[in-house]
């Protein structure tokens, strides 16, 4: 498969192993500049401008500047050659991946303008008996102090309520396993992923996922959008010029992609909340539902984009003029 940079071809090729795009990764190293010191116990760390990932050969977990991740794709021996997963390595090193196939199946790489900040991964755990916490969520560096501190306040004061909440229900399930003799589980998982860092703006999305007896847990959702130049956190309204019907124009388009793709929602779409779910990824405005307020459970979070390009005459002004 051949491998592109903004459309330039590379010496390194990609390898089609069990319908995953892999990757030699010493000679991508080469063509692309970037660190690899691999151990002779199986421990790979590919190291590029602030970024360091560290993957492990045959597992499927990660390590990104300190935030571990899953990686779909493990990396591989194959006739001597160290293979890697070319999305999840490429994207971890700031890289917008793109899949064409045609005239023949290429993969190109296009290196992301990321704001400069290093964005660092804070971690809770516990566990007891019944209780499981582990929760990872991001803390930056880089910027002024009195624009840091409040941004790095924000994200903790997002997480702490959601351990909290796990410990209550812990001691809720304690009170039920002294009546009914039987031990509850409470479950506490929560992650992030950084949907947008670029031009000034960070948009996080964190995943919850409470667990406390039952058929399954509840996965909640929660995007933020930050301004890296004030440190203001934006609601949905605060995208918008004063006097915008932003509701309306959101909600018409939303409709319109659910018939466009015949979505068969649990109850007739109406209207997006004044301060619904959203995060910015790659140039679009993204808004989500939870699961159950809009489509079944097995449809998880659904998300309609709209691209920030076509609502640059009501936005404001420090959005309209990043120019996407």
């Amino acid at each position: 498969m051949l491998l592109t940079l903004e459309g330039r071809p590379l010496e390194t090729r990609g390898i089609l192993v069990d319908d995953l795009t892999m990757v030699p990764l010493e000679a991508l190293g080469a063509d692309l500049v970037f660190e690899v010191d691999i151990s002779s116990e199986g421990k790979i760390t590919v190291s590029k401008g602030g970024k360091r990932v560290t993957l492990w050969l045959g597992r499927s977990a990660a390590d990104v500047n300190g935030h571990e991740v899953l990686t779909y794709g493990r990396p591989t021996m194959l006739d001597g050659q160290l293979l890697v997963p070319v999305r999840f390595l490429l994207e971890s090193l700031g890289y917008k991946v793109t899949w064409q196939g045609h005239p023949e199946p290429t993969v190109d790489l296009k290196p992301i303008e990321e704001n400069d900040i290093i964005i660092g991964t804070v971690r809770k755990r516990m566990q007891t008996e019944t209780l499981q916490i582990d929760v990872q969520y991001p803390w930056i560096y880089g910027l002024p102090d009195e624009i840091q501190e409040p941004i790095n306040d924000f994200f903790a004061g997002r997480v702490l309520p959601i351990i909290q909440e796990g410990r209550d229900l812990d001691a809720q399930n304690a009170e039920y396993s002294e009546i009914s003799g039987h031990l509850l589980q409470t479950v506490v998982f929560l992650d992030y992923r950084v949907a947008c860092n670029q031009k000034g703006l960070l948009s996080v999305v964190l995943d919850d996922y409470l667990y406390s007896g039952g058929a399954h847990g509840i996965t909640r959702r929660y995007g933020y959008t930050v301004n890296l130049g004030t440190g203001k956190v934006y609601t949905l309204a605060d995208l918008f010029r004063e006097g915008t019907d932003y509701v309306s124009l959101i909600s018409e388009e939303v409709a319109r992609q659910i018939a466009a793709q015949d979505l068969q929602t649990l109850v007739p779409f109406e209207t997006i909340r004044e301060d619904h779910d959203f995060y910015v990824e790659d140039g679009y405005l993204v808004i989500y539902f939870q699961q159950y307020e809009l489509m079944p459970y097995a449809w998880g979070f659904p998300e309609f984009r709209i691209p920030l390009e076509s609502l640059a005459d009501v936005l404001v002004p420090e959005l309209a003029d990043i120019g996407w």
